[in-house]
């Protein structure tokens, strides 16, 4: 038996209860965990200063980025929201920080290429591409 099973029936409980409840946990864990980087460092807010509303969206992000529970692009986005709800900035400058001439070229680029590679259209005019010009060199 190994070292859980006797702990377990030390305490006269049932292992497949520990394995059901471990698996319900971590079917969820990825809510528990947003909630957790939430509610955790709610004493910042306590205050209602400044530095510690700033505060608190740095220790969510935080906790979100070392949770992984949710995507990178989705916690390095959520100061778009949360900056604007605790009143530390507005909207508007938050966004122009996020959304620059440069940036916004990026981000159509990246949408553009997406886009492309969803639907195959550079499989597709590569194909037309060697339709027309042919498969051997011509010299």
């Amino acid at each position: 038996m190994s070292i859980v099973s006797h702990i377990l029936c030390a305490f006269n409980m049932d292992f497949t209860f520990c394995r059901m409840a471990w698996r319900i946990f971590w079917n969820f864990r990825t809510i528990i965990f947003i909630i957790f980087a939430f509610l955790a460092p709610i004493s910042f807010l306590l205050d209602w200063s400044l530095e510690s509303r700033c505060a608190y969206v740095m220790v969510t992000m935080a906790t979100l980025w070392l949770t992984g529970a949710l995507p990178m692009a989705v916690t390095a986005l959520t100061p778009l929201f949360l900056l604007p709800l605790l009143e530390v900035q507005s909207s508007q400058a938050v966004s122009k920080n996020y959304f620059n001439d440069t940036s916004a070229l990026f981000l159509v680029g990246l949408v553009f290429a997406v886009a492309m590679h969803e639907v195959n259209l550079h499989k597709r005019i590569a194909m037309r591409i060697t339709m027309i010009l042919g498969t051997s060199p011509k010299a």
